[in-house]
């Protein structure tokens, strides 16, 4: 016996279901290795999973939805910048509420260089003064490190002058050497590029000496803010004047 199709049986080629059932994949995205983009583009010892130079800022943000050698650089900061934001109201609100003077030092926006002169020099307003006078000059010669290793001044200065006992009270002096340790720990990693210097291409997602120098810069910031934390409050709870001097 023959079967016959009908018309009614055949597949409707116009229908908008048909053409959706036959519509092309998307087309996956492509990453390169370093022999496929400009030199400036590369890293030495990361080989592979860069993204293509497209000078596209739509194309960077569609970039954060998928791994390449960049991902872990990008997170490992605007992770933190988020909570930081998410936090800046109840962080502001706890300093007004306990360090009420405190919070008129954010108006210079100077970060951890005025913390360390604020609680060092307590009660000394010559000695802030002076460091303070040197914030407001350009260096533009001073390399990163430099730069970051300057906010330890005001506290080897202290150390000169305070018992080790009492300056790590009053500015939180362990916290200042954990955090300057882990920051140089970060950038030994940064400039020696281990591990992907001792193995290249085994970390181009994960890994590598950027990455490891983000996350450490990250950890360090977090210490410094404990650190700050608690030497404020041990300022406000054993005050050694009256009246600390600042410049407002």
């Amino acid at each position: 016996m023959t079967h016959h199709r009908f018309p009614s049986q055949a597949p409707n080629q116009a229908s908008p279901r048909y053409h959706a059932e036959k519509k092309p994949p998307k087309q996956p995205r492509f990453l390169l290795n370093n022999t496929e983009v400009p030199d400036w583009y590369t890293d030495p010892y990361l080989i592979t999973e860069y993204r293509p130079v497209t000078h596209s800022v739509r194309f960077c943000f569609e970039s954060l939805a998928y791994l390449h050698n960049e991902t872990v650089n990008i997170y490992s900061h605007l992770i933190p910048a988020v909570i930081s934001v998410l936090f800046a109201t109840p962080t502001a609100a706890y300093f007004q509420r306990e360090f009420p003077a405190a919070t008129r030092g954010d108006r210079l926006i100077l970060g951890s260089f005025v913390s360390g002169i604020y609680i060092g020099f307590y009660c000394e307003p010559k000695f802030q003064r002076l460091y303070w006078s040197m914030i407001v000059q350009s260096f533009a010669t001073i390399s990163f490190v430099a730069t970051g290793l300057s906010a330890f001044a005001p506290i080897i200065h202290a150390a000169s002058i305070f018992p080790y006992a009492q300056l790590d009270k009053q500015a939180g002096l362990r916290f200042y050497y954990i955090e300057g340790a882990i920051v140089l720990i970060g950038v030994v990693f940064y400039i020696s590029r281990f591990p992907e210097a001792w193995r290249p291409g085994k970390f181009d997602i994960w890994g590598a000496s950027h990455e490891i120098f983000h996350v450490l810069v990250v950890i360090s910031a977090i210490v410094h803010l404990y650190g700050i934390l608690t030497a404020f409050r041990w300022n406000y709870e054993n005050p050694r004047c009256p009246n600390p001097s600042i410049l407002f």
